[in-house]
């Protein structure tokens, strides 16, 4: 499943596809940490889609990223499971919900949320995530 912005000049909509693969680079604009829970809350905005992910803080750890405000990742949305060569976190996921502008997937009980203005949700989602390392990697 990619994101990808209409071009046509009748509809400028957010949807989701299989047409394009692309990479989207996205700001971390929110971080909230459940240290209750040890999962931490991650905001995301690109120019085409908001996302709101749960992440374990073990996986945080394990790949060396605490997010803060500001951070930089590349995002990628796919519908089947392709090369993992090159992302730090690749995770699966069912939907879960859908509504007008917002789709809910459940990765293994850990909340994705996508925000846009119409999407167009596959059942199975793969989000591939690609840390930006600070001092250029």
């Amino acid at each position: 499943m990619r994101v990808q912005r209409s071009t046509s000049s009748s509809s400028k909509a957010l949807y989701i596809s299989r047409v394009e693969v692309r990479v989207m680079e996205a700001t971390v604009t929110g971080v909230k940490r459940y240290d209750y829970a040890r999962i931490t809350c991650i905001q995301l905005k690109s120019d085409d889609v908001e996302v709101e992910l749960e992440l374990p803080i073990r996986i945080l750890d394990e790949v060396g990223w605490m997010p803060v405000k500001g951070d930089r990742v590349d995002m990628e949305f796919k519908d089947s499971r392709e090369d993992l060569t090159g992302w730090d976190i690749v995770l699966s996921g069912k939907l879960l919900r859908v509504e007008e502008e917002k789709v809910t997937y459940s990765f293994g009980g850990l909340l994705c949320t996508l925000k846009g203005s119409q999407l167009e949700p596959s059942r199975h989602l793969y989000l591939y995530l690609g840390v930006k390392r600070k001092g250029g990697s």
